[in-house]
């Protein structure tokens, strides 16, 4: 199961706290901060039982929340996801 969710609201200070609500929810005190180069915020959590993986990444006004049940760490796969990123910013 995978679920990505991708959030440019028209007021962009608005990403910020977003960003907050969407790790303090989804990720609670798992919440790893990651340093993604041309992301403000990147964090990445897994759930209690490990089966659970997520990703949020922060440029500017634009929010990428990604969830899935994949095995791989998505921590190895940090470049697609600024591409996946960088194709929703266009469309938005």
């Amino acid at each position: 199961s995978t679920e990505v969710d991708f959030y440019a609201p028209r007021i962009s200070a608005l990403a910020t706290p977003l960003t907050q609500e969407l790790r303090d929810y989804f990720m609670e005190e798992n919440a790893q901060r990651l340093t993604v180069d041309g992301f403000d915020e990147a964090y990445y959590a897994e759930n209690i039982s490990g089966d659970t993986q997520f990703l949020l990444l922060r440029r500017g006004g634009e929010v990428l929340y990604f969830r899935t049940d994949a095995p791989d760490d998505l921590r190895a796969h940090l470049g697609e996801f600024t591409e996946m990123f960088e194709r929703y910013s266009e469309l938005s």
